[in-house]
């Protein structure tokens, strides 16, 4: 009798184990079906939303007793789908960061220009243009603010020919994928905000090396390593492969950053100076 209610017991509670497994994962399957395709997602918040969604599902999945192998296909799909999403957020996120900094440049040079503009204040505003042009350019035409940056771009391109009295600047970047990521070229572009010291190597030979002035903007490529020693960090404003432009680092800093085509780094030369 004993041994039939032990029995019992175990067949109890191994029934109750195998049912509340069975409803996490119908809980966490349920979560990525509401997740649907990730290329019909058309807003950034429910982007994010089904970023989340995903990331409930893997911790699931993941309180479960280990060794199923269908849960670890399950999660290793998860996963996968996790990181697609991620990607796309993140390109999204760059996109409008882009949209922000080009708005905010072009009407600083709506303000440069002012009521009564002078040639140095023309130039000024034609070279924030140019920035902004810059930085719509790389906006891919899938990204959500794709239609914005497209009528934004159009503006600043007819404003920069009327104000510099030049062509229209040709494209600095190309928004179509890249065949390869491991051969893409390294491709950094340098905002002036502020006088810096600079010297420019690309794949081990010295392209540059001087003092710019604020207001200059420069664009240098290389196919395995860019590396640039400036001697004040917080007076330049960089962009490395189409992400949104930055500062290098903090005023005074005397830094070294090294770009490949697949990341930066940077290392600090000199303490910053005492204030």
């Amino acid at each position: 009798m004993t041994l039939v209610i032990l029995v019992m017991g175990v067949g109890g509670w191994w029934w109750g184990l195998h049912q509340r497994q069975t409803q996490i994962r119908t809980q966490a399957q349920a979560l990525v079906e509401g997740v649907g395709k990730i290329e019909q997602i058309n807003d950034l918040k429910t982007l994010t939303s089904a970023k989340s969604q995903l990331q409930k599902a893997i911790a699931l999945l993941k309180s479960m007793p280990q060794g199923d192998p269908q849960v670890t296909q399950e999660l290793a799909a998860i996963r996968e789908k996790l990181t697609l999403v991620e990607r796309r957020l993140q390109a999204e996120k760059d996109a409008a960061a882009n949209l922000k900094l080009a708005q905010q440049l072009s009407r600083a040079a709506e303000k440069t220009l002012g009521n009564n503009p002078n040639p140095e204040a023309r130039q000024t505003a034609a070279q924030k243009l140019q920035t902004a042009i810059n930085l719509l350019e790389v906006i891919p035409p899938t990204a959500f603010v794709a239609k914005q940056a497209q009528t934004d771009l159009a503006k600043d391109r007819q404003r920069y020919s009327v104000i510099s009295g030049e062509p229209v600047p040709k494209p600095q970047f190309s928004n179509q994928p890249m065949v390869s990521q491991g051969h893409r070229p390294i491709q950094v572009v340098l905002n002036f905000q502020g006088q810096s010291w600079l010297q420019v190597t690309t794949d081990g030979k010295i392209q540059y090396e001087g003092i710019l002035s604020k207001g200059t903007q420069k664009t240098w490529t290389a196919r395995e390593k860019l590396i640039l020693r400036v001697g004040n960090a917080g007076n330049i404003l960089a962009g490395f492969n189409g992400a949104p432009m930055k500062p290098l680092g903090k005023p005074g800093e005397v830094s070294e950053y090294s770009y490949t085509p697949k990341e930066a780094s940077s290392r600090q030369l000199l303490p910053n100076p005492r204030r």
